[in-house]
């Protein structure tokens, strides 16, 4: 089983936007994200050379703006495969948030597929 964490600090509130000559003043706020997650491993599952992982995951993700203030959470889950020279990922992100009773939901899905050529 592998676990990790992850905290990211961004400096907002020294964001400058230029737009045609401009300069616009943004009200921004300083953020820290804040990630963890885990993996399993599962080896030689059901007796075959194939490996499988197993992941899971949450993420909060505080906006910059001030006005409307407002947190993204997002859980994540995720699979993988390892055969020979297979691997294969496929991995979802359920985010949410709300702010003056405007809700936001939506998911985020992808997958890789990879073949790797050549000698072992």
């Amino acid at each position: 089983m592998t676990l990790a964490a992850e905290l990211v600090y961004t400096l907002w509130s020294n964001y400058e936007y230029e737009f045609y000559s401009e300069i616009l003043q943004r009200n921004m706020r300083n953020t820290l994200i804040l990630a963890l997650g885990m993996e399993l491993g599962l080896y030689n599952l059901f007796k075959t050379k194939s490996d499988w992982f197993l992941r899971l995951g949450y993420r909060l993700d505080p906006q910059p703006v001030t006005e409307p203030e407002m947190s993204l959470k997002g859980l994540t889950g995720g699979i993988g495969m390892r055969a020979g020279r297979v691997y294969l990922d496929a991995g979802a992100i359920y985010i949410t948030g709300s702010y003056q009773g405007i809700k936001q939901k939506h998911w985020v899905l992808n997958g890789t597929m990879q073949l790797r050529l050549g000698r072992k």
